[in-house]
């Protein structure tokens, strides 16, 4: 404030300061105009990095084999077939757990001649039963499209035997025994990440970074 200005006068301000224009829309399109390489630069390296990673990380394919539990004897005595049917669906994710032991992962790996350990083929199967009905989701995951679906049909094959055999040593009457179906072969899969919708994000990310960046370094600047 000048000596000779009276005290109800308000100070000078400075034409191009920046605490006084901070909120001035055209001072920050100035700003971002001034910044405009490095604003640039950013967003295209942020681009980028994010096309290179979704390059680099492609995910894994799935595919799914889906088998039928049936008791086609047991279920077709009427109503008394309908409580059968509902033992057998209660039944079936017990089942679905059979699918990652060691005893079905080990004769997966026999037959396909796989190097993997038990552990990392585990990792990669999933079972479950489908609620209130007689079916068996087997899903397997890898790189590879062909892999995914040869393990599934695999773990599935396995599976059927491994029914199979527990029957047969609980001498279970051959008439009773369930009948495993494969309905539903194994068809390789790859999730969709909604590439365009991730690299516009990634561009809207690193354009407001760096006109953040821009705008803290001309105040830097201007305080200097």
């Amino acid at each position: 404030m000048s000596p000779n200005a009276s005290p109800s006068e308000p100070a000078d301000q400075p034409a191009d300061g920046i605490g006084a224009d901070i909120t001035d829309v055209r001072h920050i399109l100035a700003i971002l105009t001034r910044w405009r390489i490095l604003i640039a630069s950013g967003t295209l390296f942020v681009v980028s990095a994010t096309v290179a990673l979704l390059m680099l990380t492609p995910p894994a394919y799935s595919a799914t084999s889906v088998l039928m539990i049936d008791q086609p004897l047991g279920i077709a005595n009427g109503e008394e077939g309908l409580g059968v049917a509902q033992k057998m669906i209660n039944l079936i994710p017990t089942y679905a757990e059979l699918a990652t032991t060691d005893y079905t992962l080990s004769s997966v790996k026999e037959r396909l001649q796989i190097k993997d350990s038990l552990p990392n083929l585990r990792s990669r199967i999933d079972a479950e039963a489908s609620e209130g009905k007689l079916f068996m989701h087997i899903t397997a995951r890898d790189s590879d499209a062909r892999i995914a679906q040869d393990l599934a049909s695999a773990v599935g094959q396995s599976v059927k035997e491994g029914i199979v055999a527990l029957q047969a040593a609980s001498s279970v009457p051959e008439a009773f025994q369930f009948v495993i179906t494969e309905v539903s072969a194994p068809d390789a899969t790859r999730p969709s990440r909604n590439e365009l919708r991730t690299v516009l994000l990634a561009a809207a990310f690193g354009f407001a970074v760096m006109a953040a960046l821009s705008i803290a370094l001309e105040i830097v600047f201007e305080r200097q």
